[in-house]
């Protein structure tokens, strides 16, 4: 087997919203970290509300697991009734790309337990009144209460798609699944990935249609309709970092994202790589004043296996080079993070 190495591409769609429980200060509001579309949402907690926690994985998620809070994150839909309470600071944004309309779904998550309640809405994204949605459930019509059921709703047209992938319980320190879900609005077509790999393709939901005048201001995590004080019809999980883009990711792009693992904040950089006798050298063009360093890792499971390798180097806006003192390691994966 050859040196296994990892470098991610710079180029990615626009980012509309970012939730990392990372970068979240409270429990009581979740906030979005793409700039272009600041704002936050707020919990509905009437029986607690999801309790934000860091795993021995290094992990920090939010959880509304049995015994860790009742209700979810909201948005700017108030139709679920009188326990939603918006906050009018949701961010707002269009799915205006380069083509219209469609858009990439991205979630790190764990189910801990069966749902609370007949019914479970995991996550999603909708706009004013949920004319138009993007809904992840655990329906109770089939009792299969360990396969995802997909919903999405546009232009009057509503279809569900059930049991389309598994999704078993895991422990509390079992690793998150990272799953991605693009949509083709001219085909009417998502694509669903897990773990970084396609794992089911062209769903087909005939007639849903996106417009892009349409403005989303509700994604709701947890919980779709806050509106039961006693937490009922929710999730039974946790969930660490929510992405949606205006356009449908590659699967470079997907990758990549993987591999960054659950509350990654930084790209790693383009490089190329060069094997120096038994030394790997990572050779990449840099930018002025920016710090540089090397990681490997022999997990590319677990997000915080990733360790430093030799010392930080200051960029100076031309070609540099980074490698492992340790050596030429075929077990190894490598990447170069800039601080």
């Amino acid at each position: 087997m050859g040196v296994c190495l990892w470098f991610a591409a710079s180029s990615q769609a626009a980012l509309l919203v970012d939730l990392n429980a990372a970068n979240s200060g409270s429990n009581t509001t979740w906030e979005n970290t793409a700039t272009a579309f600041p704002g936050w949402y707020e919990d509905d907690d009437q029986n607690g509300g999801p309790v934000k926690n860091t795993d021995v994985n290094g992990v920090t998620y939010f959880s509304t697991a049995t015994a860790e809070g009742g209700q979810g994150f909201i948005g700017g839909d108030d139709s679920g009734g009188t326990q939603q309470h918006p906050s009018g600071n949701e961010p707002q944004f269009n799915l205006n790309g380069t083509n219209p309309g469609d858009f990439t779904f991205e979630v790190w998550m764990r189910k801990r337990g069966n749902r609370i309640g007949p019914t479970a809405t995991i996550l999603g994204m909708k706009s004013a009144n949920a004319d138009e949605r993007f809904i992840l459930h655990l329906w109770d019509s089939d009792g299969a209460e360990s396969l995802m059921d997909i919903g999405v709703k546009a232009g009057g047209t509503s279809v569900y798609l059930v049991d389309q992938f598994n999704f078993p319980n895991r422990g509390a320190t079992d690793p998150f699944e990272h799953f991605v879900f693009t949509w083709d609005n001219s085909a009417s077509t998502m694509d669903l990935f897990h773990e970084g790999t396609n794992g089911v393709s062209n769903m087909s939901f005939p007639g849903v249609t996106f417009s892009a005048l349409t403005v989303f201001d509700g994604t709701t995590l947890f919980n779709s309709f806050a509106n039961s004080a006693s937490g009922n019809n929710r999730f039974n999980g946790d969930i660490a970092r929510v992405r949606i883009h205006d356009e449908i990711l590659t699967l470079d792009n997907i990758v990549d994202n993987f591999l960054l693992g659950p509350n990654g904040t930084v790209d790693p950089v383009d490089a190329d790589a060069i094997t120096l006798e038994d030394v790997v050298v990572l050779q990449y063009t840099s930018n002025v004043a920016s710090v540089y360093h090397l990681e490997f890792t022999t997990d590319l499971i677990n997000s915080s296996s990733w360790q430093r390798a030799g010392a930080n180097i200051t960029g100076d806006g031309n070609i540099q080079f980074l490698y492992d003192p340790a050596g030429n390691d075929t077990n190894k994966a490598y990447r170069i993070i800039t601080e």
